[in-house]
């Protein structure tokens, strides 16, 4: 667990201020109040009239008493972002990531190591476009958690490659995304797992399924710190991969861009023989 001392939080703050505005290109206020009795650490306005709404939070966690108050800014199409200090993959980051996921709020993570904020997961307001899906075209499944920049590097090299990307969270939402996701491993004539520390049940079931499935056709990827005391589900998917299936291990997202760009269309030219 990550604590601050008081002059780190100022700095980071300043940080987090200077980020804002950069990102967003608005201006920010301070305590700003947007409903009754709820003024949020930062208030950001676009000249279009956008909005979003920071809290900051050290540890890592949800303010359950604004819980209504946040729902409320999302329903009125107010983006809402946490901010964080905690870096590392610990349970306690990982669980609140996927709660703030479940609940379409956005989080900024502050890195040691570049000393500045970054947007881990957007808003819901934030959401990219959706992709369009072109008939005829090679289908190409990415199978990863949800907003790594890891899966947008492989996203950029298909499209890149020519070939249709399948990111189911930027098709047309359904209600039962799990079935939904496995029906698209099915679809996909080629498959990409992408494993990192943030270890998801979903992401599991569906390299799983492309190895049993399609097993020449899929590539996997396994960041290198997923082998340093993962926790047991995760060390037991490696495991299952190890046994069934061939992976590259990758130390940062470029990596695995570049590993998809060499290996993607060998794949592809092995399997089209």
């Amino acid at each position: 667990m990550a604590f601050l001392r008081d002059n780190e939080e100022i700095r980071i703050k300043k940080s987090l201020v200077s980020f804002l505005k950069k990102k967003f290109h608005g201006k920010v206020t301070c305590n700003k109040e947007v409903f009754p009795n709820f003024a949020p650490n930062y208030h950001v306005k676009q000249g279009n009239n956008k909005q979003r709404i920071v809290i900051f939070r050290n540890p890592p966690t949800i303010p359950e008493i604004y819980l209504n108050e946040i729902k409320l800014a999302i329903t009125n199409g107010i983006g809402v972002y946490i901010a964080v200090y905690n870096h590392e993959y610990q349970k306690l980051l990982k669980d609140f990531l996927s709660k703030c996921e479940t609940l379409s709020i956005g989080v900024l993570q502050y890195g040691t190591g570049q000393s500045k904020f970054s947007r881990i997961l957007p808003s819901i307001t934030d959401y990219p476009p959706p992709d369009k899906i072109e008939e005829g075209l090679i289908k190409v499944f990415i199978s990863s958690k949800l907003w790594i920049s890891e899966r947008e590097a492989a996203r950029q090299k298909i499209i890149r490659l020519r070939h249709q990307q399948i990111c189911v969270e930027r098709l047309t939402t359904p209600e039962k995304i799990e079935e939904e996701c496995i029906k698209w491993v099915e679809e996909s004539q080629y498959c990409i797992g992408i494993i990192t520390p943030a270890y998801s049940k979903l992401v599991d079931k569906e390299i799983r399924h492309a190895i049993k499935t399609k097993p020449k056709r899929t590539l996997v990827y396994i960041r290198a710190d997923c082998f340093v005391d993962p926790e047991p589900k995760l060390s037991q998917l490696i495991k299952y991969i190890k046994q069934e299936a061939t992976f590259e291990k990758f130390d940062t997202y470029k990596k695995v861009g570049d590993l998809i760009k060499k290996q993607l269309p060998e794949t592809i030219g092995k399997n089209s023989k």
